[in-house]
């Protein structure tokens, strides 16, 4: 992911199954000054489209962990829902928290109203 000119960051739809319509989708934006801004939100949006429209696929899901709360927020903004949560599964900053496991489905996405500031 670019923007400002400079490599803030990547994603992906990986892991697909072209039997069953399934992908994994994976985000990162490691400059922090970008954190908070909706490129996040804006990514994934286009990626989820892209999968659904362009790819065919019927699901596509990710996993996070509960601390990453603004990541949680622009994965429900798009319209994921959260679907299990593996309890103290990773370790992040000297603790063990959540993994938190979400999907969406081609049915459930209507698309990313561009005019909305929510989406």
């Amino acid at each position: 992911m670019e923007a400002d000119g400079k490599f803030i960051g990547d994603c992906e739809l990986g892991n697909m199954d072209n039997t069953y319509g399934n992908a994994e989708l994976g985000i990162q934006i490691g400059d922090r000054e970008y954190w908070g801004r909706g490129y996040g939100r804006d990514a994934v949006s286009l990626l989820v489209d892209f999968g659904f429209r362009y790819l065919g696929l019927r699901r596509i899901q990710l996993t996070t962990n509960a601390k990453n709360e603004r990541g949680i927020r622009a994965f429900r903004a798009v319209g994921f829902v959260e679907e299990g949560r593996p309890r103290k599964a990773v370790w992040i900053d000297g603790e063990y928290t959540d993994s938190v496991n979400m999907s969406i489905l081609e049915d459930e996405w209507e698309g990313y109203d561009w005019a909305s500031p929510q989406g």
